[in-house]
């Protein structure tokens, strides 16, 4: 079954403000791509917003499918697949997880990558909304964070088919 993946408020906003935040660096960018003596200014400023946002996005998280046999992460770009059978458990995650990002993305477009928490340990993060959060662990201790909007329906499908 697919198990869709909105952005919460925090992820909007974060990604609204980088979006414009980076219109303004390309936009001044571009304004100025001629120095005092004629001579062209590099943009490198505006090739990295623009690579940074196309790689956020193309990495974003769109939804969740559990297959009988993996559970599939669905992404613009590079789908993750996790076999069911190196997953141990999996539940609802009832406290908000303060965590250090390792790796990844911060709030553009959702939360991915490896982070750290003095609580949980290292995990890796398929988020796009921190209030509805799954944590699955694996059967070598990996843990990975992901967020389907329909987190409760996940989780009692993912015991079914893990039984």
């Amino acid at each position: 079954m697919r198990y869709s993946a909105t952005l919460g408020k925090s992820s909007m906003i974060i990604t609204f403000l980088v979006g414009v935040f980076f219109l303004a660096l390309i936009g001044l960018g571009i304004g100025y791509i001629r120095g005092h003596d004629g001579k062209p200014i590099p943009l490198y400023t505006s090739i990295v917003c623009i690579a940074i946002y196309t790689i956020a996005y193309a990495f974003r998280v769109l939804g969740y499918v559990l297959t009988i046999d993996e559970l599939i992460i669905q992404r613009p770009l590079f789908n993750v697949y996790i076999p069911l059978k190196d997953i141990r458990d999996g539940g609802m995650v009832d406290q908000h997880i303060k965590a250090i990002r390792i790796a990844g993305v911060g709030g553009l477009f959702g939360y991915w990558g490896t982070f750290a928490s003095f609580s949980k340990g290292f995990m890796t993060w398929y988020v796009t909304r921190k209030d509805r959060l799954v944590m699955i662990v694996m059967k070598n201790n990996k843990k990975i964070l992901i967020s389907p909007d329909d987190a409760a329906g996940f989780v009692q499908e993912l015991k079914e088919k893990l039984a």
